[in-house]
């Protein structure tokens, strides 16, 4: 439940933050070169809203 969580999270707000705020912003202060970051940030984006996830279905289990 809790990787279902971060996966949703991860499509519904990060890569619409990524295409939109990052990546304008970063071609702009490294020009082509930020292209070969974007899989690191999408890669660890994507393990940090699935840890998101995990913990949050964690806190809500323990809670009950």
């Amino acid at each position: 439940m809790g990787f279902l969580f971060g996966l949703i999270l991860w499509f519904i707000i990060f890569i619409p933050v990524i295409n939109f705020g990052f990546a304008p912003i970063m071609m702009d202060m490294m020009g082509p070169s930020a292209v070969n970051m974007l899989p690191l940030v999408l890669g660890l984006g994507l393990i940090e809203h699935i840890l998101f996830g995990l913990l949050v279905a964690t806190i809500i289990f323990l809670a009950k």
